[in-house]
């Protein structure tokens, strides 16, 4: 299945039928260090779990947990790029769709 305009041409489709749909979600501004730590600090006071040491490089996706999203691939991913340099280092998924619900079958097997 065809996954991006160039894909998309070069598959048959006419350019006079295709449109470009950019994400619906500006890209955030990185936030000032004082600013994230206040943000931080309260995700710690609203869940204890989530509180994350000060400086951790936190990866957040949010979307659909859907086969075909790469998800699989980043989490394979995650240790040796990001957790063998830096172990306090996290990546959380938030969302539902497929994955969630087989994650949580295996985990409750």
């Amino acid at each position: 299945m065809p996954r991006s305009g160039g894909e998309l041409l070069a598959a048959g489709y006419p350019p006079s039928i295709l449109h470009l749909c950019p994400n619906g979600v500006q890209r955030a501004v990185t936030p000032h260090a004082a600013d994230a730590l206040a943000a931080r600090a309260m995700l710690a006071d609203a869940n204890p779990e989530l509180e994350l040491p000060a400086g951790a490089v936190l990866a957040v996706y949010t979307g659909r947990l859907e086969p075909g999203c790469g998800l699989e691939m980043a989490v394979d991913a995650w240790e040796p790029v990001f957790g063998a340099a830096d172990p306090t280092a996290q990546l959380w998924l938030a969302g539902d769709g497929h994955c969630d619900r087989r994650s949580a079958d295996e985990s409750n097997a």
